[in-house]
């Protein structure tokens, strides 16, 4: 029985699935998007989807944080461009869990999340902010909820992104 309906077993997955995946988001990579799209005026969702999506909609993937050619964050969504939007437009922790790490890897906020209107907190989350601002960016799409999954880490090791990404749990 197939596990989310994942037509493929671990081997071929780990063997031909996601060396494909790869190629496609290093493609991706090699000629990444500017982040400043998800951000400056008139960047709503709408005009983003429309701009970014295949036949105007949002989709399942892998996206990545790519600063000075260097590739610095992975995560998945089921809706990636929406995802990006919310990084990319955070007034706190809630909003994206990338910024909040970039910004208590240099000062240590993680004892102010029950105040992030503090001026202690505000600041080192701007600061987050714009730095990844600067970012390019680059996914690739891949629909099936199992494949997505199991990428995720398998991009990270592939990419080194050992700095922001973990898979510690709750």
């Amino acid at each position: 029985m197939a596990l989310h309906n994942c037509e493929h077993g671990f081997l071929d997955l780990a063997r031909d699935v996601f060396p494909e995946y790869m190629r496609l988001l290093r493609r991706s990579m090699a000629t990444p998007f500017s982040s400043q799209s998800f951000y400056t005026s008139g960047a709503g969702l709408q005009s983003i989807r429309k701009k970014y999506g295949p036949s105007g909609k949002d989709f399942r993937g892998c996206y990545v944080f790519i600063e000075g050619g260097t590739t610095v964050y992975v995560d998945i969504s089921k809706h990636v461009l929406s995802r990006l939007y919310s990084h990319l437009n955070a007034k706190n922790h809630q909003g994206s869990s990338f910024i909040y790490k970039v910004a208590n890897k240099v000062t240590k906020i993680s004892h102010l999340r029950k105040s992030p209107s503090s001026v202690e907190y505000q600041a080192p989350f701007q600061m987050a902010l714009n730095r990844i601002r600067q970012c390019d960016l680059a996914w690739v799409a891949i629909p099936n909820a199992l494949e997505l999954y199991l990428f995720e880490a398998y991009a990270c090791m592939e990419l080194g992104t050992k700095d922001y990404n973990d898979f510690e749990t709750h």
